[in-house]
């Protein structure tokens, strides 16, 4: 059975100046799939959702992490929910077992990150990876 999993890193909110490097893309990259690897909704739970709304193809769950400077994960929060109570707690206990994290890279001098991630989850069993841009 294909997993029905779209996780992916929308954006770092920062209170530092804007910043590149192949360091930051490699800790975004790291973190994308050290929780996307996580996410993994049963079975039972993609067969029991309600049918979609018109124009959605997809439940959608938005968690944003706090992260400190040593990869520990500070804080979770649903910033959106899916409208599915528990797609959006699975997805929060997904992002606390992925943690800890690596170090964020030298470049961010900052001591915590915020990152929102976007949890998506496919009824009846079928799926697709999702990329944000």
């Amino acid at each position: 059975m294909p997993r029905s999993i779209a996780a992916f890193l929308l954006t770092l909110f920062l209170a530092a100046p804007a910043w590149a490097g192949s360091t930051i893309e490699q800790w975004q990259s790291d973190f994308r799939e050290q929780v996307g690897s996580k996410w993994a909704p049963p079975t039972d739970l993609l067969i029991s959702l309600p049918p979609l709304t018109a124009g959605k193809d997809r439940y959608r769950t938005v968690v944003r992490a706090r992260i400190d400077r040593k990869g520990r994960l500070l804080s979770t929060k649903v910033e959106q929910p899916s409208g599915v109570a528990p797609l959006d707690k699975l997805a929060v206990e997904t992002m606390q077992k992925a943690a800890p994290f690596k170090p964020l890279p030298p470049q961010l001098q900052v001591p915590d990150i915020n990152v929102l991630f976007v949890f998506d989850a496919y009824p009846q069993n079928s799926g697709a990876l999702s990329a944000p841009f």
